[in-house]
């Protein structure tokens, strides 16, 4: 999965993800992910890592995860996830 932040101290679980482009909309993120599936209602949730930077201003890591629920069909899908 190449959504993982290295010095995120959180590892969850999830299927494998690809992170196209992301935006912010007014106060929300917008992910473009493409992944396979089809057989399957999929969920998406984004992690923040325990770790918060002492930058200026502060960041905080996150992790998007992937859950296909258990589908294994190859249909390739293209969504925009509103965060």
């Amino acid at each position: 999965m190449g959504n993982k932040d290295p010095g995120c101290k959180c590892d969850p679980p999830g299927d494998g993800l690809r992170i196209v482009g992301v935006e912010m909309n007014d106060e929300d993120f917008l992910f473009s992910v493409n992944h396979g599936g089809g057989c399957q209602k999929h969920s998406y949730t984004l992690s923040a890592c325990n770790r918060i930077l002492s930058s200026e201003p502060p960041q905080q890591g996150s992790v998007l995860v992937h859950d296909a629920k258990g589908d294994e069909c190859d249909a390739e899908f293209f969504k925009i996830l509103r965060v």
